[in-house]
């Protein structure tokens, strides 16, 4: 039997949740739902600017 793939560390996780947040409020700006898609775009970002510090200050191990 194969080893299934390796899940991603909680870090990991976090930062493509917000990564994909960010792209879901930037496809909901550009299909004409601005105000939705901006505040979804900026707490995307917000939350992918925290999650990528924390996840060089932390390192991949945790």
């Amino acid at each position: 039997m194969s080893d299934p793939a390796p899940r991603p560390k909680t870090n990991e996780r976090i930062v493509a949740g917000t990564a994909t947040v960010t792209v879901l409020g930037l496809a909901l700006v550009g299909t004409g739902s601005e105000d939705l898609g901006a505040f979804l775009a900026l707490v995307g970002l917000t939350g992918l600017l925290f999650s990528v510090h924390r996840y060089g200050r932390l390192g991949a191990e945790t």
